[in-house]
């Protein structure tokens, strides 16, 4: 398969010939889940180079958003993410990648942030039906979230006051 890319690569670079793009983003994305940063960017700039459909690319985004999450780089994989939702790709691949964005500001505690995301998520009109599901839990699960740290902070805020009059 390598090689079979690679001469489709190289017959690209020579002819110009923008048939080779599902190849290189292949790469990109073999790359990418190998958290082969290095090598993931330079077949994706490839892939966007040789007429990579908006399908091809979000595929390759969303692998390498996947690699940075995994890592806990949420800011490069939330760039990759809006990278997808940008490529106007296949509605599936556009809900992935938002969620996907959900999910970093929520590891990351951007509780409010993550709950705009997923409101704004909601209202995509064509999503797939079960995105939207997940989408809906994501709100109440984002939601009883936020509640629990309100009262938690409330919490410490009365503690701290209590010990302030002692």
């Amino acid at each position: 398969f390598f090689f079979q890319a690679e001469d489709g690569i190289r017959d690209y670079k020579v002819t110009g010939v923008q048939t080779c793009a599902l190849p290189i983003s292949r790469l990109a994305s073999i790359f990418a889940n190998r958290e082969n940063f290095k090598e993931a960017s330079r077949w994706l700039t490839e892939a966007e180079k040789s007429g990579a459909s908006g399908a091809q690319l979000a595929s390759v985004y969303n692998s390498l958003g996947d690699a940075y999450q995994e890592g806990g780089q949420f800011d490069k994989a939330m760039q990759m993410f809006r990278r997808t939702v940008d490529a106007k790709a296949d509605p599936g691949d556009d809900m992935y990648a938002r969620h996907s964005i959900i999910a970093c500001l929520a590891s990351e505690g951007k509780l409010k942030e993550a709950l705009v995301e997923a409101k704004a998520a909601a209202a995509i009109k064509n999503a797939p039906a079960d995105s939207r599901k997940q989408t809906e839990r994501m709100i109440a699960q984002l939601e009883e979230m936020q509640k629990r740290m309100d009262l938690a902070r409330k919490k410490a805020k009365a503690k701290a006051a209590g010990q302030q009059a002692n």
